[in-house]
């Protein structure tokens, strides 16, 4: 299966079918090589000429916002394999697969479903970032929309959402080729727009066993069938990553006044309601109808990353077990740990607040978008799985281009931290 245009970021499982979604990471030229280009830049021009004149400057500016102008698709393809023909593919040796396509609105990066899917109905709860797009980044240079250039100490990172993202539930009736989606936050809901704000990825029960396995080993999948309760993150107002030329890609390619509309808020409107300190970050509760159950609003300058969730003994609920937070303040880089008590409405604040006391080493870790949790009966019993996935070889040169680029990726960013 060939996905066009992005790339196939994340997988989920129900009981019957494997859930396989497009995201919206653009891969173009630059991607492959932005990190080659500055170190190119640097050695062949800059070191070698006193005063490179402003016109090569400028065309080398223009190449490099072009190649990397592309923005994602505002329609998701979502593709469901059942698992019979996963098996039978197995068993035949067969290399094809027939696959159900469905396509959500709006550009999708992470999702969760419900593990049942009776009657071919399957439950998708969608991390819409719209406006976004994760494979971009930080470049030197980059003006911010409020003025200024970025930091050197953010280069490299991905740059804000130009648009308001939404947590969406998607009701796909595979039977009758339907869906049914709701939304939260709604475009025209100001009170709740500070949690469509660069949304993170979410919490993910990641279950390590098979619903029929037999061992002792604690398995949340084979009792927690429905999400009851989806946890999120929005990261807030971030305006030292609102770079003017992300905001410019997504604006030639989505226009204001495009119909149908390409965008959930126009642009002027969008900056006017985001730029206000009190955009914080939102740690945030919806119920399996998507309503919001409840939230913890961060002071400004915190921030956090996604959620780990702890079952307690015998859960069957991602309400009954602990939701444990990376979390950074403002004054320090030392990370601290947050425990939530799921059982209680999350603006009640964290149970247990963990960091470095006086005179203390903490703990800095690079920035976690993804985790997950294994109790120790996990480990100690944990075995290899007695089947084998045969392997494509890549080409040689495929192989030379991925290390050249991440070898000069590592060198960008010991040259950046060195200067």
């Amino acid at each position: 299966m060939i996905l066009g245009h992005a790339s196939v970021h994340q997988i989920c499982l129900t009981r019957n079918y494997l859930v396989v979604f497009n995201a919206n990471l653009v891969l173009n030229t630059s991607s492959l090589v932005e990190p080659l280009t500055p170190l190119l830049w640097k050695w062949l021009v800059e070191s070698r000429t006193i005063e490179v004149p402003r016109n090569l400057r400028v065309l080398y500016r223009w190449l490099r916002i072009r190649l990397r102008e592309a923005t994602p698709d505002h329609v998701c393809p979502v593709y469901f394999i059942h698992k019979n023909d996963i098996r039978r593919a197995l068993k035949s040796g067969a290399r094809e697969l027939p696959a159900k396509r469905v396509d959500l609105m709006w550009e999708l990066t992470h999702a969760l479903t419900d593990y049942d899917d009776e009657d071919d109905v399957v439950t998708i709860f969608a991390q819409h970032n719209v406006g976004a797009d994760p494979a971009d980044q930080m470049e030197a240079g980059d003006r911010l929309i409020g003025g200024g250039i970025v930091p050197d100490s953010l280069l490299g990172m991905f740059s804000s959402a130009t648009d308001l993202n939404q947590v969406r539930r998607h009701v796909v009736d595979l039977r009758r080729g339907t869906v049914e989606t709701r939304a939260f936050p709604h475009p025209d809901d100001r009170e709740h727009f500070p949690f469509g704000l660069n949304i993170l990825p979410p919490l993910q029960i990641s279950p390590y066993l098979s619903e029929h396995d037999t061992s002792a080993t604690p398995n949340l999948l084979r009792t927690c069938r429905r999400l009851d309760a989806t946890y999120w993150v929005a990261g807030g107002w971030l305006p030292q990553t609102m770079s003017a030329r992300v905001f410019a890609n997504f604006r030639r390619g989505r226009p204001d006044d495009n119909w149908p509309p390409r965008r959930l808020i126009p642009v002027p409107e969008f900056i006017e309601r985001i730029s206000d300190p009190q955009n914080t970050v939102r740690f945030y509760r919806l119920d399996h109808e998507m309503r919001l159950d409840s939230a913890y609003a961060f002071e400004p300058g915190w921030f956090m990353a996604a959620p780990i969730f702890v079952p307690r003994p015998n859960s069957q609920s991602t309400r009954d077990g602990y939701i444990v937070a990376l979390v950074w303040g403002p004054d320090h880089p030392d990370m601290e740990i947050w425990i939530w008590d799921a059982a209680q409405p999350l603006d009640n604040g964290p149970i247990c607040t963990l960091g470095p006391g006086p005179h203390e080493q903490g703990i800095r870790p690079g920035f976690p978008l993804h985790s997950a949790w294994v109790d120790r009966g996990g480990i100690d019993e944990w075995e290899r799985p007695p089947y084998e996935v045969p392997t494509i070889e890549m080409p040689t040169y495929l192989k030379l281009l991925e290390l050249g680029t991440i070898g000069a990726g590592v060198l960008r960013r010991l040259w950046q931290q060195g200067r």
